[in-house]
């Protein structure tokens, strides 16, 4: 559905009875749902960049004119406005726009608009044509009409009203409105109605209202009453509404959406940014910052996938917003950047939270060892107004940033010695590990390599297959042969373990080797197809030991091969997957 660059509505927007858009300051539009095509007869496509003012009369342009300067200077704009339909037709559109900021200035508008043309036509009828008056109360189809004295009781209660509210006509009949389905403020806003009708025989301007239902569930209508005026007397009192429910649901959700991160559930940078401007007054000073970084977040991304990054994400939110106070403002203001504002704090009490937030961090490690979370925290206060907010948050960023330089190689490697963790405890591999060893060192001393190079591959036999933490189970469980998009993920392990070793000091040295340990002696295998002597020699011995090791264990999908149908299938792959020499040389030592 046509959308807005960096915005992304769901599509059950576009299954509102209710037109929801976006358009920019000039007011072209940016974004519409496709209830306007059941509306206005137009196409989404068709209406996109295209000037509001292209679909009004022409008589509705000086109010548009006007409409555009109103949103320069108000956040919310509520009216009506008539639309031309594709067939030349006017419908009458009730619209409520809300003016998004960003850095201080207006930059958008989003809305929903609600088709009233039908009320329109039932207001007119009222007041033009009262003899026809108990028709239209019975069969307008959209809005419950009713009629009250001047104590309020129930006299008129159309189909439309029996549904909205859950009861018939005979069981309110005579019983005053406000009692039965208003609270508090609305009862006495009601009254109030009332007094206005009968007593000066004017209307009220429309409004929005809340009522109760009879199963108890507050709903929202927007109401107008009118007087029944015979002579210089009212008769009686009509009140009008068009059930907005749903509308306002959008309206919140929508309000919701502009204010915090869809991921974390917290603050986003747009509110941080309002929020840092209302705080730079005196009054609230001293104001600390605290911001806070994510640490090896990419690293998480590109080996174990973007949803245990997700995961780390919405464990950072939760565990500092555990820390502060209603008052104090949480936000997520990028991919891995949290800032805390903390109003009347000093600095010393600040860094006092950050401890907190390094307890609770701890406290989540121990409960989730398998995606340890690490956050890099940076304080800077503010206590006059010779140091603008803006300023102490680029110093709470430079200290959060030396916090990450002075611990960086720790952190990478308590994730990698997580991920090993993981690994080593991972059903898939068992104790397969520890005999891929032994057999790795023999092969590697049979071919004459160096000690150091036997080192290595000791290293490497026990690590190879890390990357397959970042494939995920149902690929690597499955009872099956993969298909093909299930097999180019499985293979996408040798880059994974080589982002994993190249983030840790200690596996660094052999992370060119994990990612080419599947690589084939006839150029076929991957990433790269290298082939015969471009393999390094610790790769061509990992692949023969590692291929043994799983042909002889169980898988999900088969059952062990013996050792003699292993070791008579590697002979056979001798020259095309394997180098021939270590093949050779394998054989004489275990077959």
């Amino acid at each position: 559905m046509p959308g807005i660059p960096g915005r992304l509505f769901p599509d059950v927007f576009n299954d509102l009875d209710d037109l929801l858009y976006v358009h920019d300051m000039e007011g072209n539009l940016l974004y519409i749902n496709n209830h306007v095509f059941k509306l206005l007869g137009y196409t989404a496509e068709h209406v996109i960049n295209k000037n509001i003012s292209d679909f009004l009369p022409v008589r509705y342009h000086e109010k548009f004119s006007k409409y555009l300067e109103i949103i320069q200077k108000e956040k919310i704009v509520v009216n009506a406005v008539s639309f031309c339909s594709q067939k030349g037709m006017e419908r009458v559109l009730e619209y409520r726009s809300v003016v998004h900021y960003e850095g201080g200035k207006p930059t958008e508008v989003t809305g929903v608009a609600r088709d009233i043309t039908e009320r329109k036509w039932a207001e007119k009828a009222l007041i033009d044509a009262s003899g026809r008056f108990e028709s239209i109360i019975e069969n307008t189809p959209l809005v419950a009409v009713q009629g009250f004295d001047i104590n309020g009781s129930i006299y008129h209660w159309n189909p439309v009203s029996e549904k909205l509210y859950g009861k018939g006509i005979k069981e309110v009949l005579e019983k005053p409105f406000h009692e039965l389905f208003l609270e508090g403020k609305e009862r006495e806003k009601f009254k109030d109605d009332l007094e206005r009708v009968f007593s000066k025989g004017q209307p009220v301007e429309a409004r929005e209202s809340s009522i109760i239902t009879v199963d108890g569930e507050k709903r929202w209508v927007y109401s107008s009453m009118f007087p029944v005026i015979e002579g210089t007397r009212c008769l009686e009192a009509i009140r009008m509404e068009m059930d907005i429910t749903q509308r306002k649901k959008v309206e919140e959700k929508l309000e919701y959406l502009s204010t915090h991160d869809s991921l974390t559930g917290i603050y986003n940078r747009a509110y941080f940014e309002e929020e840092i401007r209302r705080l730079e007054t005196l009054r609230f000073r001293p104001v600390s910052i605290i911001m806070g970084d994510v640490d090896d977040l990419k690293l998480v991304n590109d080996t174990l996938g973007h949803d245990k990054g997700d995961r780390l994400l919405k464990a950072a939110a939760d565990t500092i917003s555990s820390r502060f106070r209603s008052s104090d403002m949480i936000a997520r203001i990028g991919g891995d950047e949290f800032v805390v504002l903390l109003p009347h704090t000093s600095e010393e009490v600040a860094k006092e939270v950050c401890s907190r937030i390094d307890e609770s961090i701890t406290n989540y490690n121990a409960s989730n060892p398998e995606l340890p979370l690490s956050i890099s925290l940076g304080v800077s206060t503010s206590v006059s107004s010779d140091h603008s907010l803006l300023d102490t948050f680029k110093k709470a960023d430079s200290a959060m940033y030396q916090k990450k330089a002075e611990k960086t190689n720790s952190v990478k490697n308590s994730f990698v010695q997580s991920f090993i963790s993981t690994f080593n405890s991972s059903n898939y591999f068992k104790e397969e590990n520890n005999n891929i060893k032994s057999m790795a060192v023999a092969l590697a001393s049979k071919a004459g390599l160096t000690e150091k190079e036997i080192a290595l591959i000791s290293v490497l036999s026990l690590v190879h297959d890390i990357g397959i933490l970042g494939v995920p189970d149902n690929i690597l469980y499955k009872n099956g042969e993969l298909l093909p998009e299930e097999k180019k993920a499985m293979q996408k392990h040798p880059e994974i373990g080589y982002q994993i070793a190249l983030s840790s000091s200690e596996l660094a040295s052999v992370a060119d080797f994990i990612l080419s340990h599947h690589e084939w002696w006839n150029g076929e295998g991957y990433p790269f197809g290298l082939k015969k002597n471009e393999i390094p020699a610790a790769c061509r011995i990992i692949s023969i030991v590692d291929a043994y090791r799983a042909m002889t264990n169980e898988r999900p999908y088969r059952k062990p091969l013996s050792h003699e149908d292993a070791v008579s299938e590697i002979k056979r792959c001798s020259g095309t997957q394997f180098d021939p020499e270590m093949v050779k040389m394998f054989t004489k030592l275990f077959g």
